[in-house]
């Protein structure tokens, strides 16, 4: 039986910050918090918290990092829709062992940034031309073996995608992703949940999927107690075709059919009307706002869904950056630009930076119905802890430690991560970081010369 015990300056429980307590650990879970009885490891000048939950990710558009970041010269201007096409072109290229190469340094910087569980949002299922791999989830394996030599938990929300959009052509970059059925996308979700990954479904959007896929999808999800993700609302011309097809807005159509729920989570839910903050109540909403703001998507109303009582998580989605403290921070600041406030989520007042750190930890486990987000006797010890002796983090009051945190701890400020009460860092860095950016370096060159 593996132990573990931690006696850090602060650790952040279920009733506030307590200082002279540790934190024990058995097997990978949490077996108690108390007084220190003498014995633990002390964590000199360290906090102590629950590490970050990654409820969105899509790991080969780490490939296009840096590479969209400039207008077209032939266009008249550049958005969502220009920058898909270049995506596309990105997720056509790369075989399996270039994708977990990738995907190796990906999770070895979200392991560097505090996150011991991502969601992996995944529809790149078969070869550039549609075929099927002999396993038809290689890519899929590939990417549960890279989150595995990072050290990092996925859950792989298999993506169910049948179509380009309603009455829109096919488009030949997006073959790969597409499923003959629905049938064939929960038939995946099966075998990989046999294989033994922790799985979600995750029909991929009210654009990308036919009308008729969407109540079985749900229903087989909910029979197999699994996620269930979705993008919804990121942008106007999906509104705008699901009007077309259905007379309905996404969340008003999602609502009909009984889509809604705590175990669904909308990706984005960013353009929405007041009907439709109200439906989403009951639902968990996953913001990227690194990647919503890198793409011009617009900003998440998040004061109407917090008082609609919407459950938020977060996600890294492009991976443009990895920074979940970031995504919070940004959660806020971009409805203080819109509303020309400041502290806008905070309401009731006092309880934004609670609500935010609640949502980057137990608001992703709940979407991902992961048993971890807490530092709670019998959940997964996952935790992270900060240098409270950094420059940036300098405070005379624990009143004020987790404000310093959230909105001002930068990347290099973390000290130490654990997943199940295995330490993942070697002084703040990932001891497989020369690997993984060799891999990845080796992958750039290949798709140069290719």
């Amino acid at each position: 039986m593996s132990s573990l015990s931690l006696e850090p300056d602060w650790l952040l429980t279920e009733s506030g910050w307590r200082s002279g307590w540790q934190i024990d650990v058995r097997d990978g879970l949490v077996a108690g918090l108390g007084p220190a009885r003498g014995g633990a490891e002390r964590l000199v000048g360290q906090a102590l918290l629950p590490a970050f939950v990654n409820s969105h990710s899509h790991a080969f558009q780490r490939t296009i990092r840096g590479r969209t970041e400039y207008r077209h010269p032939d266009r008249p201007s550049d958005d969502f829709w220009s920058w898909r096409e270049l995506m596309y072109k990105a997720a056509m290229r790369l075989n399996p062992d270039q994708l977990e190469q990738v995907a190796r340094l990906l999770y070895l910087e979200m392991a560097e940034a505090g996150i011991t569980t991502v969601g992996e949002f995944h529809y790149q299922h078969h070869q550039p031309d549609g075929t099927r791999y002999e396993n038809p989830d290689e890519l899929a394996l590939r990417l549960k073996a890279a989150a595995d030599w990072a050290g990092v938990g996925i859950v792989l929300l298999r993506c169910a995608y049948g179509r380009s959009g309603y009455q829109v052509d096919p488009n030949p970059l997006q073959i790969r992703f597409l499923d003959r059925s629905w049938e064939e996308s929960c038939e995946a979700v099966l075998r990989l949940r046999k294989a033994g990954l922790e799985v979600g479904l995750a029909p991929h959007s009210v654009r990308a999927v036919p009308l008729d896929w969407l109540p079985p999808l749900a229903a087989f999800a909910r029979e197999h107690g699994l996620p269930l993700h979705m993008h919804v609302s990121e942008q106007v011309k999906e509104i705008e075709q699901c009007e077309a097809e259905t007379g309905l807005r996404p969340v008003e159509y999602l609502a009909e059919k009984g889509i809604l729920g705590p175990d669904f989570t909308a990706v984005h839910a960013i353009h929405l009307g007041a009907a439709e903050m109200t439906a989403l109540g009951s639902s968990h909403v996953c913001s990227c706002p690194t990647t919503e703001r890198n793409l011009g998507d617009g900003v998440v109303p998040a004061r109407q869904l917090r008082r609609a009582g919407t459950r938020f998580t977060f996600g890294t989605d492009s991976q443009c950056q990895i920074d979940p403290l970031e995504d919070a921070r940004q959660l806020d600041y971009h409805l203080r630009l819109v509303e020309q406030q400041r502290a806008v989520l905070d309401h009731p007042p006092g309880t934004m930076e609670s609500w935010l750190w609640e949502s980057l930890t137990a608001g992703g486990a709940s979407s991902l119905m992961q048993p971890c987000g807490r530092l709670q006797a019998g959940l997964r010890a996952d935790m992270l802890s900060f240098d409270l002796n950094h420059p940036t983090l300098v405070c005379d009051s624990e009143e004020w430690l987790l404000a310093q945190l959230l909105w001002s701890a930068p990347r290099e400020s973390l000290a130490q991560v654990w997943r199940a009460g295995r330490p993942l860092l070697e002084a703040g860095k990932h001891a497989g970081r020369a690997e993984a950016t060799a891999g990845y370096r080796r992958v750039l060159k290949e798709l140069a010369d290719g």
